[in-house]
């Protein structure tokens, strides 16, 4: 909320500065004035200049973001995709990793995409999905070393 505080203290020393400037355009004798016009056109054209500029590096700074965010979505979805395939290659022993993993996907397309229609916060039930992954790794490995005999 500092930023409002900010801006409206930005808007009203313009519109201050606005009405000094209208007070001294009536002190000021005509041919003065007149002739100060084309330096306010610059300044004006200065400002514009800059604000195009800003505008351009904001939109140009979002859309970066966005296609760095989905650069790392398309990559962690391949990377889901070829580990659903080595877990399926290790028969009905790995069954219940391959649940786990696509209720974790859904867990993060809703963490991720629908949180904000809910009010959830988008990190709360994460320990819940790393703990369940952490149980069924080791009862994975454990069964997968013993039954290939090289543990």
């Amino acid at each position: 909320m500092v930023f409002v505080y900010r801006a409206a203290i930005v808007a009203f020393a313009t519109f201050m500065s606005t009405i000094a400037g209208f007070g001294l355009q009536w002190l000021l004798p005509a041919a003065y004035v007149a002739d100060s016009k084309g330096m306010i056109a610059s300044v004006v054209g200065l400002v514009a200049a800059l604000l195009s500029i800003v505008l351009g590096l904001l939109i140009w700074t979002s859309h970066s973001l966005f296609a760095e965010q989905q650069s790392q979505l398309l990559t962690v979805g391949a990377a889901l995709i070829r580990f659903d395939y080595a877990l399926k290659g290790y028969g009905p022993e790995a069954a219940g990793g391959r649940a786990l993993l696509r209720e974790h996907a859904e867990h993060t397309y809703q963490r991720f995409w629908n949180h904000a229609r809910d009010g959830r916060y988008a990190y709360a039930d994460l320990d819940r999905d790393v703990e369940a992954m952490r149980v069924f790794s080791p009862r994975f490995v454990r069964q997968w070393t013993t039954k290939d005999g090289s543990s």
